[in-house]
């Protein structure tokens, strides 16, 4: 009888929370997801499922990843006679080929919704056109993101900003080839950081519009990292090993001197897989989930502020923020066994409050779309589906694919 009883308050409280996101704020659809299925073939689908697309041919092969601008996605295949590259385009349910390049090492693309940055064979191009603009790749996703007309590549050893129109602005000294690239650009302004490994541990960021750059330096052991952006805030983990936030505004007015030395303690150095909506800092603690409210940085005590979201979550699993809901995998008893796991949720509205996380599936979570309407979520055999927050459904996807390729379109 307890057991029943535990069983129904369980999806009373289920119910009730998904009933709560059903709201004008939470109204808004979800968008579209991008996945390989078990055929390794590239699909779109809706989150309710009734829109499903299979974008590419059997015995077509993906290069890399694929790229969302708006509802265009672009994408590269291996089609036998070489390489294509591709835009296929939701509302019309077609595809587009914008170039074509006859072989090589493919380094990475980066979209803009109007252009394809190609790196094949150590020469990056632009297509439509498929004009060589400069030498060198882009060996990371997190490079793979532009400003303007301009992206951060990687060539001669270095960072480098290069333009559709083929100039090239390097940045930083020359790092270590063997060394992690890693740059984040600021949503909201024409700034990029990036950790510079050239001479001990770097971090620098510069205006992509002026070429105006700021940069700290450290022979500490622990690497200087850029984490996220908080606007023009950016949230990065010092040598010392606690994460720290610098304001970089001064970059847009020129003039900045040394703003690292005004930088401020904002997490603890265990604290990973960092996130922010500009107004609370989300993160991984050990198994406990927690926030900080950026307003700690002027009262000057955000090491000792966080607030727990969430606790028991297993281990190398990752949180997802959208719209006002956090989603992460925890799980009951045995923290290694897949099939121990549940996708557990969090409504960001108790912040500051008591939060409690709610369980809304078993499985492990993946991609949250940007609207917090939606998750894919894998389940102990490998299959994916995606859960609708707002009315509990599930769609299917595939019966296997890779959980952490399966991307929302913006």
């Amino acid at each position: 009888m307890k057991l029943r009883w535990r069983v129904a308050s369980i999806i009373l409280v289920i119910a009730v929370w998904f009933a709560l996101l059903i709201s004008p704020v939470g109204a808004q659809a979800a968008g579209y997801v991008a996945f390989v299925n078990s055929s390794g073939q590239l699909v779109v689908s809706s989150a309710d499922g009734g829109y499903r697309w299979i974008v590419t041919n059997p015995g077509e092969s993906l290069l890399g990843g694929y790229q969302w601008a708006g509802d265009e996605l672009f994408f590269a295949v291996d089609d036998g006679a070489g390489y294509s590259f591709r835009v296929g385009s939701v509302n019309a349910q077609n595809v587009t080929e914008i170039g074509r390049a006859a072989g090589g090492f493919y380094a990475g693309a980066v979209f803009t919704g109007d252009q394809a940055f190609v790196s094949v064979g150590g020469t990056i191009s632009v297509y439509p056109g498929g004009n060589a603009v400069a030498g060198g790749d882009l060996p990371a996703a997190s490079l793979g993101v532009a400003s303007g007309s301009m992206i951060l590549a990687r060539g001669n050893g270095q960072y480098q900003l290069v333009g559709a129109d083929g100039s090239v602005v390097p940045l930083g000294a020359a790092n270590d080839p063997g060394s992690p690239y890693i740059a984040l650009w600021s949503g909201r302004a024409p700034l990029v950081a990036y950790a510079d490994y050239g001479f001990g541990s770097g971090l620098g960021v510069t205006n992509a519009n002026t070429g105006e750059t700021v940069a700290l330096d450290d022979n500490g052991s622990i690497p200087l990292l850029p984490l996220t952006w908080a606007g023009t805030d950016l949230i990065y983990r010092g040598t010392g090993g606690v994460i720290r936030l610098v304001d970089l505004g001064c970059l847009q007015g020129g003039g900045c001197g040394d703003p690292f030395g005004a930088s401020v303690d904002l997490l603890p150095g265990s604290a990973e897989d960092v996130h922010t909506d500009g107004s609370w800092v989300y993160f991984r603690d050990g198994e406990s989930i927690g926030a900080v409210d950026l307003g700690c940085v002027n009262r000057g005590d955000c090491l000792n502020s966080a607030q727990t979201l969430g606790i028991a979550a297993a281990p190398e699993t990752a949180l997802h923020v959208g719209g006002r809901i956090l989603i992460y995998t925890g799980y009951t008893s045995n923290p290694y066994d897949p099939a121990d796991r549940e996708v557990r949720a969090v409504d960001l509205g108790c912040l500051g409050n008591s939060c409690n996380p709610v369980t809304v599936s078993a499985g492990t979570a993946g991609g949250l779309d940007p609207a917090g309407n939606a998750v894919v979520v894998q389940d102990a055999a490998g299959g994916l589906s995606v859960l609708s927050l707002r009315n509990g459904s599930a769609a299917y996807l595939s019966d296997g694919g890779d959980l952490s390729e399966a991307r929302w379109s913006s």
